[in-house]
């Protein structure tokens, strides 16, 4: 037997054909039929054989933990400058002018403040004015004149 023929003998999806009507049958044996099979085994070995080493803890996997940085209690007054937005159309041109120009709305914007405490669930409709900060010059900021007695809270130890 040649190397050849010993490599084909590998090809576990080779096909059935008689050449006559004697019992005898001979099998069609190819390289595709070889890289296949190796593949369908391989593919089986990391089926069967992986699944053991996550169980058995033998891969080192990364562990991940969290922690906050946040000491104490943070509190953020409410004003217009705090949340500046704006869409912009082809990385350059701002969705606003895209839609002065051709004269269609795109977007409309509805934003809305939520106050959620143990009694009490209250939405607040806000506004949308252009911002007054010069650093935000193009940009749509909220306008939280609406809610002057509201402040953003984070209290890690009130989980609040």
């Amino acid at each position: 037997m040649n190397l050849i023929t010993m490599i084909k003998n590998l090809d576990l999806f080779s096909s059935n054909f008689q050449f006559s009507m004697e019992s005898n049958q001979l099998k069609k044996r190819t390289l595709f039929g070889v890289l296949l099979s190796l593949l369908v085994l391989s593919i089986a070995f990391c089926y069967f054989i992986l699944p053991n080493v996550f169980v058995y803890q033998q891969l080192n996997i990364a562990i991940i933990q969290t922690q906050s940085f946040i000491q104490g209690d943070i509190s953020v007054t409410l004003n217009s400058n705090l949340v500046g937005f704006r869409y912009l159309y082809n990385f350059n041109i701002s969705l606003d002018v895209v839609q002065t120009s051709t004269n269609t709305t795109y977007l409309v914007f509805v934003p809305y403040f939520q106050y959620l405490n143990y009694d009490c669930y209250e939405l607040i409709p806000l506004d949308i004015i252009g911002c007054q900060d010069t650093q935000l010059d193009g940009f749509n900021c909220l306008d939280f004149s609406k809610i002057q007695n509201y402040t953003l809270i984070s209290a890690q130890n009130n989980r609040i």
